[in-house]
This record gives structure tokens, sequence and C-alpha cells, in this order.
């Protein structure tokens, strides 16, 4: 980003700062493009083909950014299990703090109702907070709530919201960053700062460290849940093409 444009970027809400950051680092990494060309690695969400992703992340991850739809190895993964384990046809789709490239993967689906919301106006067409949404109970057939949980102070209303707007038979599709070694999730109400929470919590907007008890969390809001792994959903040739790790979407369903 250059010096001149920042004191213009400050005036944005953080979280549309983040996305203007995200576009100007893909023009940039446009440039960087052609050492990553090759064959080895086809990404599931553009089919663009490289010989490895770029790497990305805080502290930096190998293999995470295709440079051309810019989606990670959890968007990778979501695409397949939507493409193997979403049937086509008529449904309302409700997408929190969307990516682009999975909107265009739900979107591809003409028959797809879709809509996408985020707390801050960014790229989502409504603005909304997850935990007080402005629609009507058991409106929706699926719900995406990738990454986003970690970031509410108030997740167990946020995971209501999400069983209320749910129609019976209806899906959340749920995933998290989530330590496997931690039984119980770790909050700390006095880490208010970003210093803090990063000192915390890994990143300065999160506000929690899930833990294996997660799935409880969902159940206590009425959803019974399925854990879906990686292996669960991709073959060993699409792991090493999406160069995917071992990850989990957690499908939650409204009874």
């Amino acid at each position: 980003m250059k010096p001149l444009l920042r004191p213009f970027l400050r005036l944005l809400p953080k979280q549309q700062q983040l996305y203007v950051r995200q576009w100007a680092r893909a023009v940039r990494n446009r440039g960087k493009a052609r050492q990553f060309l090759g064959e080895g690695r086809v990404c599931a969400c553009c089919g663009a083909h490289w010989k490895e992703y770029m790497p990305a992340g805080d502290p930096v991850r190998p293999g995470e950014i295709c440079l051309k739809c810019g989606c990670g190895k959890r968007q990778r993964l979501f695409t397949l299990f939507w493409k193997k384990r979403i049937k086509p046809g008529k449904k309302r789709v409700l997408h929190f703090a969307p990516e682009v490239c999975l909107t265009r993967v739900m979107r591809a689906d003409t028959a797809v109702e879709y809509m996408s919301v985020d707390i801050e106006p960014t790229f989502a067409l409504m603005q909304a907070d997850i935990t007080s949404l402005p629609y009507s109970d058991r409106t929706y057939d699926v719900v995406v709530c990738s990454h986003v949980l970690e970031h509410v102070p108030d997740d167990a209303m946020a995971m209501r919201e999400l069983f209320r707007v749910l129609r019976p038979g209806g899906q959340a599709l749920v995933m998290v960053p989530q330590d496997f070694d931690r039984g119980a999730t770790y909050e700390n109400p006095a880490a208010v700062t970003p210093e803090d929470r990063y000192r915390e919590f890994g990143q300065d907007d999160h506000v929690r460290i899930y833990g294996t008890d997660f799935v409880g969390r969902l159940q206590a809001a009425g959803f019974s849940v399925e854990a879906v792994w990686t292996k669960d959903i991709a073959t060993a040739e699409e792991v090493a093409l999406g160069d995917l790790r071992d990850d989990v979407i957690y499908v939650c369903t409204r009874p």
C-alpha cells in the first residue's frame, strides 16, 4: 500500500481496510505469479494450475494462496465439500463475511438464491450483525459461516441466530480455527486491546481459542452436528492438488 493512501485507508472500518489491503496485495502478487506457474497443483475454486501456491499468513504458511482467485486451503476444501455434498437446485443460501472465491462457487448454481452479510459495509450484499439478524425464522436452507465465530463476543447468541434462520432440515456449514489439544475453549474478557488479543488468541481481532468442546457449544444452540474432515471429502489426489491440510467442516443441521 502506497504511503500516500494510508491516511485515507484509516478512515475505513477495520474489516474494510482488510479487504482493501487484500485487494492491493493480490494486484501486487500478479507480478509474482510467474515463479509459481507450472503443474502439480490445481485450484478447486477456479481451476488454475500452479507449481505451488503462494505462502501467506502470520506466521507464514507454505502452499496457501491461489494467485488467480485468492483462495486459501480452507476455501479449496470448502469448495470440494460444496461440489460433492450439496445437491444442485433451488435453495436459499446465507453467507457470512463472504469470500469472493466462494461466492462464485455457490452462485455457479443459478438456482441458488444467494445473500451475503457482514457486520462491516464490505463486499457483502447486506450489513448485519450475526447476533441479531434481520431475517424471519426458518428463512434459509444453507448458512455458510467460515472463520467468523472466533471474532464474535457472544458466539452463543450467534449460534442461536444461525439455528433460528434455518429451515427444519437446513444446514449451517461452520468452520473455525481450533486447538484440538485444548479441551475447553479459552476466553479472557480482560483481553480487549489488539495487542492483548494477539498475545492471548494469536490474532488481534479474535476473542477466543476454540477447544474440542466446540461441538457441544453448537449442540447447545439446538443443532445436530457432524464433523466432516478433509479425509471424508477429498481423495489423496485432491489433497495434493489443493495442498490441503487436515481440517474440519461442522455440518450443523436444524432438526
